[in-house]
């Protein structure tokens, strides 16, 4: 008797591990024997899988669709990738890799070229690429052109134990790309395959480069979101309890600049240039719809914030009503305590 088991996988897809057989206790140790599924070397006729089956199953449309199909789906743009999936399971060259990155980083001919040379001895011969040597390649690329965080930002202490030791064999890892294996495994960059290998020698193949490059471009977004997030959480916050910033927020919010008179809305606008034909220090009712008008009460002021030099600048920006229209805090970038405040136009 057999049975198939789909799990899934860390991007939420459907994973086939294979067909597993089942078998009677054994009488010793009273424990059920398991065949698990292994990848294997992908020129051979098999594949790498990285964590994956051979394919993935199509919960909707019912059909077994290859694991890499959605990564090529989304760099078809590339000629570096193939139009034939099953191409993609070969080995991808050292220049390949390159023009792949240099597509993915969207960089100019200029930058191609400032790149061509800093990688010029990767470059030096036409060559297949390891495992460990392409993440290594990876990282640099996208840490030198996109502002990635470095592996110097991102590691500490701990994270070998907890990021390279769950790999069998963590210890067949080159020391010169350690650094960079575990800073694409913390940004889930890299997940290793079914049997808890890495496999850091064998070659890389396209559909495995471009995973990589999927998880890279996805972790990375919603990493520098949150981070967005949290930082402006932080900001919110400190104009909120700073008793003379949140006064001047409070008092600046929507309602303050709408009335409604004989059943017309207006809406008073202090006369800046923004304001056509007007004279300067005059405020101005202008009609508006109600909705509009509901719109701009349950508004409030908008904050956001400048990093210069070290320092933040926390804007606190109403574009309606009498000035002026810009309460500004300036914070210590590192301590975030106040250091001056100002009031600025507009």
């Amino acid at each position: 008797l057999y049975y198939r088991v789909y799990a899934e996988d860390w991007a939420g897809n459907v994973v086939d591990t294979g067909e597993i057989e089942l078998k009677a206790p054994s009488v010793n140790t009273g424990y059920e024997e398991y065949g698990g599924h292994e990848g294997h070397d992908g020129h051979d006729g098999h594949k790498e899988d990285d964590g994956h089956g051979e394919y993935d199953y199509d919960e909707h449309a019912g059909t077994v669709a290859h694991w890499a199909s959605k990564y090529a789906e989304m760099f078809s743009d590339m000629e570096e990738v193939p139009e034939n999936i099953t191409d993609g399971d070969k080995y991808i060259s050292n220049r390949n890799l390159f023009n792949m990155l240099v597509k993915y980083a969207n960089l100019s001919p200029a930058e191609k070229y400032v790149q061509k040379d800093v990688f010029s001895q990767f470059l030096n011969e036409d060559r297949l690429v390891t495992r460990a040597e392409a993440i290594n390649i990876i990282m640099s690329f996208l840490q030198g052109t996109r502002g990635f965080k470095t592996n110097e930002q991102l590691l500490n202490e701990s994270d070998e134990d907890m990021y390279g030791g769950k790999f069998k064999d963590w210890g067949s890892m080159p020391p010169e790309y350690k650094d960079s294996m575990l800073a694409a495994s913390k940004m889930g960059a890299v997940i290793g395959y079914l049997d808890g290998t890495l496999r850091p020698s064998a070659y890389i193949t396209a559909n495995e480069a471009l995973a990589v490059l999927a998880r890279l471009k996805y972790g990375e977004v919603s990493r520098r979101e949150d981070e967005r997030r949290n930082m402006e959480s932080r900001y919110i916050d400190i104009v909120l309890k700073d008793e003379e910033a949140s006064k001047w927020y409070y008092e600046h919010s929507g309602d303050k600049f709408v009335i409604c008179e004989d059943g017309q809305w207006y809406i008073l606008e202090y006369a800046g240039s923004h304001v056509p034909d007007a004279t300067d220090g005059k405020i101005y009712k202008q009609k508006c719809s109600e909705e509009l008008a509901v719109e701009v009460i349950n508004s409030m002021p908008e904050i956001y914030h400048e990093e210069k030099d070290g320092k933040v600048e926390i804007n606190i920006l109403q574009k309606l009503g009498s000035p002026p229209h810009r309460y500004v805090l300036i914070v210590d970038a590192n301590t975030l305590e106040i250091i001056g405040r100002e009031i600025r136009d507009y």
